[in-house]
């Protein structure tokens, strides 16, 4: 078992026994390797090193992992790169890094270039006091460039997917979404979505997550096109309701609704079942 402590400073050993030196002269007892911060033993420590008490070598100072005081919610921001949006900020641009929330933040036209969205508070326990809420990311339009990966609750109104611009996700909160698959007479890559449910306090056990996709393919009204519209589900410990409309127009319009049920572990993936129903104008 690790122990670290925080000390303010410390006094040289040879300060200390000179010190020592000195109280004994004056039959002043000096002070105990404990009074002075040394309370740990060798198996307490890592590998990080150990501060041993001049007056007993069995009596030592566990070094703090990172060798430092802990950290502030501001400073875990900055030190890693984590732009912070509070509860009620509106949020729009093109993003690199990750981002922070810290309550619900609305927006729209936000593109995520290979970027993570966190809820702060479940990132770092120390930014739990500046929470406003549940972090949600409630978007009107999205685009992502390669992948995203969410630590969040997300709403997203809309999020194109097309054979030039294709992409995968990853989503670790609670998810409400409308993809529109924008295919053509060429083969568009089967559009990845990864659910997952969201990590306990102890990080060993899953919370279920709820989440509600609604596909809409969008070709042009051919028959050599069926099947072109292909979307991969995968999910961990998460319940997925997804929402298959194919709008081509005429009789190529259908509508299917699957219902994908998780009982926190293993991966449901090709086991949904379909439901009656129609697909709703919008999640």
């Amino acid at each position: 078992m690790n122990y670290n402590y925080f000390l303010p400073c410390f006094v040289s050993a040879a300060a200390i026994l000179a010190a020592g030196g000195a109280l004994a002269q004056q039959c002043v007892q000096a002070p105990s390797c404990a009074e002075l911060g040394y309370t740990d033993s060798v198996a307490d420590c890592t590998d990080n090193g150990v501060l041993y008490c001049p007056f007993d070598k069995s009596k030592v100072f566990c070094r703090q992992e990172d060798g430092s005081c802990e950290r502030t919610c501001d400073e875990l921001l900055a030190e890693n790169n984590c732009l912070r949006y509070n509860d009620g900020d509106t949020i729009r641009g093109t993003f690199h890094q990750d981002i922070c929330l810290f309550g619900t933040v609305t927006g729209s036209s936000v593109t995520l270039n290979r970027a993570t969205v966190w809820d702060a508070g479940k990132r770092w326990p120390v930014c739990e006091s500046e929470m406003n809420g549940r972090a949600r990311l409630d978007l009107t339009t999205l685009s992502i460039r390669g992948t995203a990966i969410f630590h969040t609750d997300v709403d997203i109104d809309r999020i194109s997917y097309t054979r030039s611009q294709h992409w995968s996700a990853e989503f670790h909160g609670n998810t409400r979404m409308q993809v529109l698959i924008e295919s053509d007479f060429s083969y568009t890559p089967a559009l990845e979505l990864d659910f997952y449910g969201e990590l306990d306090e102890t990080g060993t056990s899953y919370k279920k997550t709820t989440n509600e996709i609604s596909l809409i393919c969008s070709p042009e009204c051919n028959a050599n096109l069926s099947g072109r519209c292909e979307v991969d589900i995968y999910q961990q410990g998460a319940d997925v309701t997804y929402c298959s409309k194919y709008a081509g127009g005429g009789s190529c319009d259908k509508e299917v609704i699957f219902n994908c049920d998780n009982d926190g572990g293993g991966n449901n993936a090709g086991v949904c079942t379909e439901k009656t129903g129609t697909c709703p104008t919008s999640w």
